[in-house]
């Protein structure tokens, strides 16, 4: 497997890469003027996914308060989880400046969906992993 940020890129751009070969012009501005509608309804969408994982591994790559390290996210359905998951390597014990950052990387896939969505349709392990860290930082620091 990867390290890095690097499988974050593969996610998005291996379901474009796929879906988007051997079409004519016609059926791609025909399937694109559908993908909006898509992303706004559907909550597996494909698309919709991959925007969500993203926003968690760009959100602990880029906050250096946040001390997990990436290892890989897949938009696939893997048995027994979601439509797409994110795995980081995670440090042991965590100061309150590390868990704050925790907190907002698990928020930032519904945040990602926000953005670039323009709704979220909420992930209910992504809010009660972030109610649980919330719980820690405040009965322990």
């Amino acid at each position: 497997m990867f390290e890095g940020w690097a499988p974050a890129l593969e996610v998005v751009l291996d379901w474009v890469a796929r879906s988007w070969q051997e079409l004519s012009k016609v059926q791609i501005a025909g399937i694109e003027s559908g993908i909006a509608e898509a992303i706004a309804t559907e909550d597996n969408h494909p698309t919709r996914v991959a925007c969500h994982e993203v926003g968690h591994v760009l959100s602990t790559w880029l906050c250096l308060d946040n001390t997990d390290e990436f290892r890989w996210a897949t938009k696939r359905p893997l048995a027994g989880e979601y439509d797409g998951v994110t795995f980081f390597r995670e440090a042991e014990e965590y100061t309150r400046r590390e868990l704050k950052a925790k907190i907002m990387a698990s928020m930032a896939g519904q945040a990602a969906e926000l953005i670039f969505c323009q709704n979220s349709l909420g992930e209910e392990d992504d809010l009660d992993e972030a109610r649980e860290m919330a719980e820690e930082l405040v009965t322990s620091f």
